[in-house]
């Protein structure tokens, strides 16, 4: 029984560190995203002039 609950142990570390590996992999491709709001944030201030009052709310 102990022989059972250790290879689910083990079993378990190993799904756990290889999520932690697609996680990390993941956050590096998607690291680009991080750059969005100082992009939205310069589409805003081109378009301020043309843009209502309740436009620039829900932008801001």
């Amino acid at each position: 029984m102990n022989a059972k609950k250790e290879q689910i142990r083990v079993l378990f570390d190993q799904l756990e560190n290889d999520t932690e590996n697609v996680e990390a992999l993941q956050f590096s491709k998607n690291y680009n995203a991080l750059e969005l709001p100082a992009i939205i944030s310069a589409i805003v201030d081109f378009l301020h002039p043309i843009l209502t009052p309740y436009e620039i709310a829900v932008y801001c």
